[in-house]
């Protein structure tokens, strides 16, 4: 086995075995913080400037390994990671240096603009007594932003603003220079190998052993090429469907619980999968978010798809079976670079996935490439990002079409989509007096998502008295198949989950409404609009 880059470091040089065991925990501190979406700040003055610019030339591109970058490039790119080196610009130093308080504060004014909660700082000072470093170090505490200090001996007092001290040995500038280059060469080849592993491909801590996809010679076409099922004209816009009561007793008492809901300020959730999207149903969830009656819309992945397409396009549900065999299914390239996109701002923003699609589609959140939206009033992300209701994504890894492409980060899809299972769990603590949660169509992501948000809510005290749930589903079910193994009901997850045992375990009701969604969810719809119109539940 070859000798790691930190071994090797310290064989060469064996005056630097103080520092194996900082530098190992600075790797680990680095790396986490790249593998999390977010930014390596560095800062120095002199030729402790020109050591971090050294830095930032290691990792922006290939140092010992030739990388492959996970976009396409006609001009053989290599993928690097985010590196900001502080003290560039110098129209903003002279502002700060002229209308800030008290001197030396231009790195921590940078900092403190640019960078974000969870990122991290190396400082470098041979003396360790730079005061634009320290203070940049100050202000970084007060962000949240990890810092990492590279000094000589004996570094203080910016050794001891660090969470990780490195500290070269010698007080002479010359020699501890030296040193540096040393230790900051093994720390960027540690991180590349960490990173980028023997392929030249980022995989996190460790490259698996197995051939993985090529993604690379993916080919893409345009949307506009598509012929779509859903367009406008297949929308069901509220005045179309009239305020009435429903004839079916289940869907009367969930309705009138959304409203009770909301007139004693209880949250009502819709967790749904894409189809409602599909059958032209939006505007009336979006109605029902105006009106204040949904608190929350909880998608799976595809659900942004869709809605993205729509706003996008007029049109969305590409033909499956005329598309697969021509190797066409799901490579509309728009779709991708949106909501990919969009994935990849949410996670170096830390924003969930559906918040940062919300922001794209209001023009607030600009993504690489310019995008205009002409029919976003159809979109239940716009919408509910406008009304600043959450709209959350709960997508996994190779469900969705756009994990297919070459662009597609499944690291930022997991964060993105991981805040919005804590946005949704936080939800889930607000249901303490009661609320309601409708599952439209979520036969597996949907109710396990659920059932683990309302055990976190239990757990931290906050269970959901009273709750009141409800799936709408085509298939026929019999809620008491679920108590009996020997029955298909006993199998479902939405029927199990969030029709029997989540009620029943909080003193709650649950409810099983059979039928095509088009024709239950106006009726649900048409119900809340009955009681509203009443003034009475």
């Amino acid at each position: 086995m070859q000798p790691s880059h930190l071994e090797s470091l310290i064989s060469a040089c064996p005056e630097l075995k103080s520092c194996e065991e900082p530098l190992s925990a600075s790797v680990d501190l680095i790396a986490s913080v790249f593998e999390k979406g977010g930014t390596l700040f560095l800062c120095g003055n002199g030729g402790s400037m020109s050591d971090a610019l050294h830095i930032s030339g290691e990792l922006l591109k290939g140092f010992r390994i030739e990388r492959r970058s996970y976009r396409k490039s006609s001009l053989g790119l290599q993928s690097g990671v985010p590196v900001w080196v502080l003290g560039n610009n110098p129209s903003l130093y002279s502002a700060a240096g002229n209308d800030l308080a008290a001197p030396s504060l231009e790195f921590a004014q940078e900092l403190f603009a640019a960078a974000r909660e969870g990122d991290v700082l190396l400082g470098i000072s041979t003396s360790g007594r730079a005061k634009n470093v320290c203070n940049a170090f100050t202000a970084a505490s007060e962000i949240g932003v990890r810092r990492i200090s590279l000094t000589g001996m004996p570094g203080e007092p910016l050794a001891g603003m660090a969470d990780v001290a490195i500290k070269a040995p010698g007080r002479d500038t010359a020699a501890v220079q030296e040193y540096h280059q040393k230790i900051y060469h093994a720390l960027c080849s540690a991180l590349e190998e960490r990173l980028f592993g023997e392929t030249g491909s980022m995989t996190g801590p460790y490259g698996s052993r197995y051939a993985r996809f090529d993604f690379s010679p993916i080919v893409t076409y345009s949307i506009s090429e598509r012929e779509n099922r859903t367009d406008l004209e297949r929308l069901v816009h509220p005045p179309a469907v009239k305020p009435a009561a429903s004839s079916d007793s289940a869907v009367r008492r969930i309705a009138r619980a959304c409203v009770e809901s909301r007139r004693a300020k209880r949250p009502v959730i819709l967790m749904t999968g894409a189809h409602f999207i599909k059958n032209g149903l939006g505007p009336l969830v979006i109605d029902l978010l105006d009106r204040g009656i949904l608190t929350h819309v909880a998608g799976n992945g595809a659900c942004p798809i869709h809605d993205v397409e729509l706003a996008l396009c007029g049109g969305t549900s590409e033909r499956v079976p005329e598309a697969l065999p021509r190797g066409r299914f799901g490579f509309a390239r728009e779709t991708a670079a949106i909501v990919n996109g969009a994935y990849r701002e949410a996670w170096r923003r830390r924003l969930g996935a559906g918040e940062a699609v919300g922001a794209v589609l209001a023009g607030e959140l600009r993504l690489e490439e310019e995008w205009e939206f002409p029919y976003r009033e159809h979109s239940v992300f716009y919408n509910a990002y406008r009304l600043g209701i959450p709209a959350t994504v709960h997508g996994t890894i190779g469900t969705d079409i756009v994990d297919q492409h070459p662009g597609a980060s499944f690291s930022a899809k997991g964060a993105a989509c991981g805040t919005d299972f804590a946005i949704l769990a936080q939800a889930a603590c607000r249901m303490t007096d009661g609320g309601v949660v409708i599952d439209v169509g979520g036969a597996v992501t949907q109710p396990e998502v659920l059932l683990k948000a309302v055990s976190m809510a239990a757990n931290t005290g906050k269970p959901p008295k009273g709750i009141v749930t409800a799936v709408f589903d085509f298939l026929p079910a019999d809620p008491r198949d679920v108590r009996d193994e020997n029955k298909p009901g006993y199998y479902r997850r939405d029927l199990k989950s969030v029709v029997v045992r989540i009620p029943e375990a909080f003193g709650g009701e649950g409810h099983y409404v059979q039928g095509d969604q088009r024709r239950t969810l106006p009726d649900l719809y048409a119900h809340i609009r009955y009681l509203l119109k009443k003034g009475e539940p």
